[in-house]
């Protein structure tokens, strides 16, 4: 199918290049992304080569995986699939090349993972073969931008290796092949990829690179994203494609026109436009989308011109809006509404109508399966009388645009058998509240007790309390919830045991056993009387006791008080009937003696004396006790006056305390700075006396050299005048001499003595 003379392309990551590329090929467009946290890492790679007509690419991810993705591209490529191969035949073809070609790259037995895919545009609406081994790292999506099924189990240990081959034994790779014509975008991804798949289509490069630089791990970061341009048999210049955007709009696309200054969109009701219809004028040539909502009924042809300074060029292939293709809703599980059923799914834009389908049996094939719903709502709820068990399913349709061409049917759901169980709240001596159950219109509550549980009694009520105590204890109750009245077969099953139990005065009273989510396991009742009698009280049957403690102190000081009456009125009896009887206490009533009366009456005296001493004592020991209570009111005043006292002194000694260490410090650091001000002080007076020694040194100096100076130059001059004068006294002697006319004779003058005998000699004795 490939001619070995046809020039490709190949695509080679590089793991010190760029870590995301982006490409422009004849296929759509091409996305590459290796980022490792070590440029020397080489443990995964991704191969592409592609010419106008079909593309390959592998991705391998192990210790071979550079030559191991090299020699597949290059298997691949030589070994096209067939036009009509399916995912079978393409599975079986990659299974044994791994498990003869492949394995020549080397003897090792670690594991390998694999992805490979093929491409060809020479088909009608194209077709592409996946497989991958070892690795799940792929989506599909179509171009509702929803992926499409694909087989993502693996077995355990799935993968391939130089030495063993495909493992475990008797597995074929996954495969799978798709029409490039339901396929808007392909990725192929690593394992740090996976938990941002649903991201990465629509994150720009700067935030792919970032993400990878985060996401990065023992593996290198691999990604390949393609988005496919549909195939269509002669594109021109400009590709045009179409997608719908809701049930009555179609957005229209196309590939850019590298020389196009803008674009025009042209309807037409035939493949030939001979009458055209002009949609649009775009003058602008970055915009490459707009939005139709074509005709309900016959056909219509689209199709885009490029313009380059008002001169048209090719136009685009002509295309047809074809009806819509609906994918399923996803149809969520059934639960009980107020009457029957609450059936819900999801949303599909491109719908405006649904259709709910039940059946007694899974495969729709019995005669009482019937349309319960066709809407427009995503959600609807059954009669009263729908049987539980019941499976549903839900298909899109769009009634405008695709009537007769609905979605296919959504997985099948089976609606609840039964209610499911309520669970104990609070369970107290006055009251049972169990959780409410959706769907539910009634309760039943069973009681049991007596021996051997003989008695047996159902209350049936409409709230989730019962508030009925049981006259016998310990009793034993249970609760289910009911549909509609009667309904044993809708019915919940009934809760575990739950007993309240109160013994009377002289026994031992516990109270009841909780139960909780999930609830306490009893077998029997007898298990659930020894769980009671052998269990600790809770606090509701201690706040019991006490009022039972309460009770009986109450009974005890009213037999007290009423013993006490009694007696009062029997002294009364007495002092009233004592007189006649001659036991009275009345002195001049009885018929005693004289003495007898006598010592009675100063008895008497002496007991009122002795009675008003007691008052008297009585007073003062009240008054001591006032006197004590306002001592020890006051004292408590002081003590509590004296301890805010202790409280503020001990914040004020605080207080201090932190005054005086920072005085202190303060204090130290004065105290520095005065001795470093006292040294520098010190210091610059010894320079300044040192400086001025100096300079009166110099001044001494420079006086004695001035007055020797002085000195030196008068000496000087005076020995200068001095032998001036005697050499102008000599010359004078000398000519007082000359003028006198002695011949021979020597001539004393100015004390000296002089012969001249010549002129010749007068001359030498005055210059010798």
């Amino acid at each position: 199918m490939t001619d070995q003379s046809t020039l490709f392309s190949d695509v080679i990551l590089n793991p010190s290049g760029e870590p995301v590329k982006q490409y422009e090929i004849q296929h759509g467009r091409l996305r590459t992304l290796l980022y490792s946290s070590k440029p020397d890492d080489i443990s995964a790679q991704l191969r592409v080569r592609y010419d106008e007509k079909q593309l390959v690419f592998a991705f391998g991810q192990g210790v071979e995986a550079v030559a191991l993705t090299e020699q597949t591209v290059e298997w691949l490529w030589h070994s096209f699939p067939q036009k009509n191969a399916d995912a079978g035949e393409f599975s079986e073809s990659f299974y044994t090349y791994l498990q003869h070609e492949a394995r020549s790259i080397g003897k090792g037995d670690s594991i390998h993972a694999m992805i490979i895919g093929a491409l060809t545009r020479e088909i009608p609406e194209g077709r592409i073969w996946l497989s991958w081994l070892g690795t799940s790292g792929l989506r599909v999506l179509n171009h509702r931008r929803t992926p499409l099924s694909l087989d993502e189990g693996l077995f355990p240990g799935e993968g391939w290796s130089p030495a063993n081959g495909v493992s475990p034994d008797r597995i074929r790779p996954h495969s799978q092949v798709f029409s490039i014509h339901y396929v808007e975008r392909l990725l192929i991804f690593s394992s740090p990829l996976r938990p941002l798949i649903d991201e990465l289509p629509f994150m720009g490069n700067a935030a792919l690179q970032r993400v990878a630089e985060a996401h990065t791990q023992t593996l290198p970061v691999v990604l390949m994203d393609i988005r496919l341009y549909r195939v269509n048999p002669d594109p021109g210049d400009v590709t045009l494609q179409y997608r719908w955007e809701n049930f009555s709009q179609a957005v229209l696309s196309w590939t850019n026109s590298p020389r196009a200054t803008g674009y025009r969109i042209e309807q037409s009701s035939s493949p030939t436009f001979d009458e055209v219809v002009i949609v649009a004028d775009m003058t602008d040539a970055r915009q490459r989308v707009h939005t139709v909502q074509p005709p309900s009924v016959g056909e219509t042809y689209y199709r885009v011109v490029p313009y380059s300074q008002n001169m048209p060029g090719t136009p685009s292939n002509p295309i047809m809006i074809t009806p819509i293709q609906l994918v399923p809703p996803i149809l969520q599980p059934i639960e009980w509404g107020q009457h029957g059923f609450v059936v819900t799914w999801s949303k599909v834009n491109q719908a405006n109508l649904y259709e709910v389908e039940a059946s007694p049996d899974s495969e729709f094939d019995s005669s009482q399966t019937m349309t319960f719903y066709r809407g427009t709502d995503t959600t609807f709820e059954t009669e009263d009388i729908q049987p539980s068990g019941w499976y549903f399913r839900v298909r899109s349709a769009n009634s405008v645009f695709a009537p007769r061409s609905p979605s296919q049917w959504s997985n099948d759901v089976q609606a609840p058998k039964r209610l499911p169980v309520p669970y104990f709240e609070s369970v107290t001596l006055a009251r049972i509240v169990w959780t409410p159950v959706r769907g539910a219109q009634l309760y039943e509550v069973r009681q049991q007790s007596g021996e051997n549980n003989k008695n047996q009694k159902i209350h049936t009520i409409e709230g989730r309390n019962f508030y009925e105590p049981a006259k016998q204890r310990p009793s034993i109750y249970q609760v289910r919830a009911l549909h509609r009245p009667g309904d044993d077969l809708t019915a919940s099953n009934w809760t575990e045991l739950v007993v309240v139990n109160t013994w009377l005065e002289g026994e031992r009273a516990t109270g009841r056993i909780p139960i909780a989510v999930p609830p306490i396991e009893m077998e029997d009742t007898a298990d659930a009387l020894e769980t009671v009698e052998t269990g600790e009280p809770d606090e509701d049957t201690l706040e019991l006791r006490r009022k039972n403690q309460m009770s009986r102190t109450y009974r005890r000081l009213a037999i007290g008080t009423a013993g006490v009456g009694a007696a009062g009125i029997l002294v009364l009896l007495g002092l009233i009937g004592g007189p006649r009887l001659g036991i009275g206490l009345d002195p001049t009533a009885t018929p005693l003696t004289r003495a007898d009366r006598d010592a009675t009456g100063t008895q008497v005296i002496v007991n009122q004396g002795n009675a008003t001493a007691l008052a008297e004592l009585n007073q003062q020991i009240g008054r001591i006790v006032s006197l004590g209570t306002e001592s020890a009111f006051r004292a408590n005043q002081l003590a509590t006056r004296n301890s805010n006292l202790i409280e503020e002194n001990m914040g004020n000694t605080v207080l201090l305390d932190s005054i005086y260490q920072t005085a202190t410090a303060q204090a130290n650091e004065q105290a520095n700075l005065q001795a470093t001000y006292a040294a520098d002080y010190n210091g610059l007076v010894a320079t300044a006396t040192a400086q001025a020694i100096n300079i009166e040194t110099e001044h001494t100096q420079s006086a004695a050299t001035a007055t020797f100076a002085v000195e030196f130059m008068a000496t000087y001059n005076a020995q200068a005048m001095t032998q001036v004068a005697g050499d102008y006294q000599a010359t004078i002697d000398a000519l007082e001499s000359a003028m006198t006319p002695t011949s021979g004779l020597p001539v004393q003058r100015f004390g000296k003595t002089f012969g001249f005998q010549s002129l010749l000699d007068w001359w030498r004795q005055l210059w010798p």
